[in-house]
């Protein structure tokens, strides 16, 4: 079985009224429905799963230190096989709407719709993580994935 990931990143700012009126719904050029778009792949796998409320541990080096950090309150999707487990991190909180189908042949299309109000760090593919929740002293050598002003993020509980 295969499984592919859809992972996007929603533009707050697109308007679908504007795209009705001047481009027969469609999005356009300056009228964008997605930030940015990437596809990933578990190919060969046994099992697909989500986990949701997971746990995860980030194990990371800061120069000749070796940390770990615990994160809460994540989706995880999880591609398994004989020689291991395939995983796509996801803070719950950046989560606007997931849709999962499965083609005829068995293989999982998943689509994973991201909020873009939220500030999160993309440290790695299949990595999203919300700033409060990743370490700090990784925020000083990652760059966001989200740059949104503090004044306008807008954390839903």
């Amino acid at each position: 079985m295969k499984a592919t990931i859809h992972i996007k990143l929603v533009n707050g700012d697109f308007s679908q009224s504007i795209a009705d009126d001047f481009y027969e719904g469609d999005a356009s050029e300056d009228n964008v429905r997605y930030i940015w778009e990437e596809e990933l792949y578990f190919n060969n796998i046994d099992t697909f799963k989500i986990l949701n409320n997971a746990q995860y541990t980030l194990n990371y080096a800061i120069g000749d230190d070796s940390k770990e950090h615990i994160i809460n309150n994540l989706t995880i999707i999880e591609g398994e096989t004989n020689k291991g487990v395939q995983q796509i991190i996801v803070s719950k909180k950046i989560i606007k709407s997931t849709n999962k189908t499965t083609t005829p042949n068995n293989d999982v299309v998943f689509e994973l719709i991201l909020k873009d109000n939220i500030n999160f760090y993309n440290p790695t593919d299949g990595m999203y993580i919300i700033a409060t929740d990743f370490p700090k002293d990784l925020q000083k050598v990652t760059q966001l994935a989200t740059n949104i002003d503090e004044d306008d993020e807008q954390e839903e509980e």
